[in-house]
């Protein structure tokens, strides 16, 4: 099954899924992910990368996407230590796309995700269901449970 994602993943990257006949699948997800946003602000070990990820997970199989957890090299520690980051894969028309959850990236209080091609090089594990990660989670299970994702109100002129 790793192959499977991994190769999908590199026809997306290598297919340039911005500008590919995939682009209107790719804006229209964008545009369910910028009409929600989480309730919780993104804390680490209490709502981190890991609770968004399984988050998203959840809503989009909610809406009949085909979804996955991933985590990424995400750099390393002054002491060497590997950091590792989670998050959601979608499948689309042209393959596998990443739903990144990073403060740095999105404003989590209006959006629940930027999607991201993945370079299949920093894929460190792929998972099935948020069982399978939290399991491989040394914290556990989260803190935080049920719903923390809430539509967004609309904007007014």
């Amino acid at each position: 099954m790793r192959c499977l994602v991994i190769l999908s993943l590199l026809v997306l990257a290598a297919s340039g899924a911005e500008e590919d006949n995939s682009s209107q699948e790719i804006a229209n997800l964008q545009d369910i992910l910028n009409s929600y946003h989480f309730i919780y602000t993104p804390q680490l070990d209490l709502f981190d990368c890991v609770d968004m990820s399984v988050a998203n997970y959840r809503f989009l199989k909610s809406r009949g996407y085909e979804t996955r957890l991933v985590i990424v090299e995400d750099g390393s520690m002054l002491d060497g230590t590997r950091l590792g980051h989670c998050m959601a894969l979608v499948l689309l028309t042209n393959g596998w796309i990443g739903v990144e959850t990073k403060k740095s990236v999105i404003n989590t209080n209006e959006s629940i995700g930027k999607l991201i091609g993945i370079n299949p090089a920093y894929i460190r594990a792929i998972y099935n269901t948020p069982e399978e990660v939290y399991f491989q989670d040394e914290r556990g299970p989260p803190s935080i449970t049920g719903n923390v994702i809430q539509r967004n109100s609309p904007k007014t002129l």
